[in-house]
């Protein structure tokens, strides 16, 4: 079984090197290591086909769980290479990640990072491109070899690369990677999410089979793992929604199917991804060992529109309090609202109630809030992290 079917490791390095041909053979060996441990990757040189775009695959690389990294001088004279680092590197800005741990490198000996007349030399064949703007990415990648762990190789010993390259990937928890939103499904992609998560689909569509929706028989017998897809979807978000597309699969071909499957299966795992970041987040916030049922059922959390002050936060309380009495008397009907946090923080009980779907759990964070209710710090930073909450817009419209 593929431990990372959706989140492959990427190898970025430069093609047909004449002056250290070893390096195919680290490439080979690199593959072979895959191969026997079962661990997805993708190489341009054997993944894109005729008419593929190679900015998209750069990109996707930009975008991937780990990265190996082979910098020779040809990769830092490569505008494909560089536009591949910088993919590596906007990623990081956009996500805040500070640490690379997700980036592999591999330094060929004549990288001389440190000289100053090296990197004077990288530079002056980049302005002599007319592309000088390059310079500042490779600058950050010389401060990453300088600042980072890497492997160093000048000739190729396969034995020592073997047991140096398994240290670094065991180091890398290959089952539990980001999902890679730049990746296109492929058809067995689909076949075998279904295949992998057989239990789940199961589990899943027991509890929807017998939903409000009409859905054909053709359907059900065909594809319960689209029946689940669609009913659990968050960008589909009203049951009418829904229903058009349990409407429109009698219509659809083989094709279209496989592209709503995409769709969906793409949503899924960014979602996934969404509820670990958030699982951070809240551990960071509360300092709960404890919290990873309550974020379990979550939506998007992380993008709040912009980060409230805590005057914003005072305002909507003052703003909304006759709104917010009557929407916290509706909520004590389905949850266990706790005294101190319904009075001080009613806005917070609204945008937690309308954020999580299942009650144990919310009421679970409530309390948890409860308790904390004097520490304004975690009050106010449990509100930034909710702030793009539906009940905002709502009480917008009123």
């Amino acid at each position: 079984m593929i431990l990372n079917p959706y989140n492959p490791i990427y190898i970025s390095y430069a093609w047909n090197d004449n002056d250290h041909p070893y390096i195919a053979n680290i490439v080979q060996t690199i593959q072979q290591i895959f191969i026997e441990n079962h661990i997805s990757y993708k190489l341009d040189k054997i993944d894109m086909n005729n008419g593929d775009s190679i900015r998209e695959f750069e990109e996707e690389i930009g975008n991937g769980s780990i990265v190996i990294i082979i910098v020779s001088e040809k990769f830092l004279k490569s505008s494909h290479c560089i536009y591949e680092w910088n993919c590596i590197l906007f990623f990081h800005l956009f996500n805040k990640l500070k640490d690379y741990n997700d980036v592999i490198l591999i330094r060929h000996n004549d990288v001389d990072y440190k000289n100053e007349s090296f990197r004077e030399r990288i530079y002056n064949f980049w302005n002599e491109q007319n592309k000088s703007f390059y310079s500042n990415s490779i600058n950050a990648l010389f401060c990453l070899l300088e600042n980072h762990t890497h492997l160093k190789v000048n000739t190729f010993d396969e034995i020592k690369f073997i047991q140096s390259i398994k240290k670094e990937i065991s180091k890398k928890n290959i089952s539990n990677l980001h999902y890679n939103s730049k990746i296109k499904l492929t058809i067995d992609d689909i076949d075998n999410w279904c295949m992998t998560n057989k239990d789940l689909i199961e589990k899943e569509y027991n509890l929807c089979k017998d939903s409000k929706y009409i859905i054909s028989d053709e359907m059900h017998k065909k594809d319960p793992g689209l029946v689940c897809l669609i009913s659990n979807s968050k960008s589909l978000s009203t049951p009418l929604d829904k229903q058009k597309w349990f409407d429109l699969y009698k219509k659809m071909d083989k094709s279209q199917i496989y592209n709503l499957y995409r769709i969906l299966i793409a949503e899924r795992y960014k979602l996934q991804s969404i509820e670990t970041k958030t699982n951070n987040k809240l551990h960071e916030i509360l300092g709960s060992n404890n919290l990873q049922d309550i974020i379990s059922q979550c939506n998007d959390l992380l993008k709040y529109k912009e980060k409230p002050t805590k005057l914003d936060i005072v305002r909507k309380n003052n703003s909304y309090k006759t709104e917010l009495a009557v929407i916290l008397d509706c909520l004590r009907e389905k949850y266990e609202i706790p005294f101190k946090i319904a009075i001080a923080e009613p806005l917070l009980v609204g945008i937690i109630c309308t954020k999580f779907v299942d009650t144990i759990k919310v009421n679970e964070l409530l309390h948890k809030l409860d308790d904390k209710i004097n520490d304004s710090n975690i009050i106010y930073e449990t509100y930034c992290l909710f702030w793009d909450s539906p009940i905002l817009n709502f009480l917008e419209t009123l």
